[in-house]
C-alpha cells in the first residue's frame, strides 16, 4: 500500500478568494478580528478549501482523482491562515485516508473511496 505527505498553507487572499467564490463571507473567514474575538489566531480556512487542496494534492502526488461523492471528511480542528499543514496519505483496501496535521495535531480527517 502507497503512503505519502505534502505541506500546504493558505493566505488571506486565498481564502478571500474562496470566499468570493463560495458566497461564505462569515466573518472569521476574513477578518482578523473577528476570527481573534472567536478564539482563533487568524482567519479561519473554509473547511471545504482545505478538503480541497488535500484531494489536490491526492491527484497530484498518486493519480486519484476522487468523486466528491466517494469522499467524506471530519473537521476536528479548525486551520488558520499561515498555518503549516501537513497531510497524510495512506492508501486503503477500500480507497485513501488522508489527515492533515497542524503542529502535529490532528485537524481533518478524510476518506476517499474507490
Amino acid at each position: 500500500m502507497k503512503t505519502g505527505q505534502a505541506v500546504f498553507s493558505f493566505g488571506a487572499e486565498e481564502i478571500k478568494a474562496y470566499a468570493a467564490l463560495s458566497g461564505d463571507w462569515n466573518p472569521i473567514h476574513i477578518e482578523t478580528d473577528a476570527a481573534k474575538a472567536a478564539g482563533f489566531s487568524a482567519p479561519v480556512v473554509h473547511g471545504m478549501l482545505a478538503a480541497g487542496k488535500m484531494l489536490q494534492l491526492l491527484a497530484e502526488h498518486f493519480g486519484v482523482k476522487a468523486e466528491l461523492a466517494k469522499t467524506q471528511f471530519s473537521f476536528v480542528r479548525a486551520v488558520c491562515a499561515g498555518d503549516r499543514v501537513r497531510v497524510e496519505f495512506r492508501e486503503t483496501a477500500e480507497g485513501w485516508t488522508v489527515e492533515a496535521y497542524v503542529e502535529d495535531e490532528l485537524s481533518i480527517r478524510g476518506k476517499v473511496r474507490r
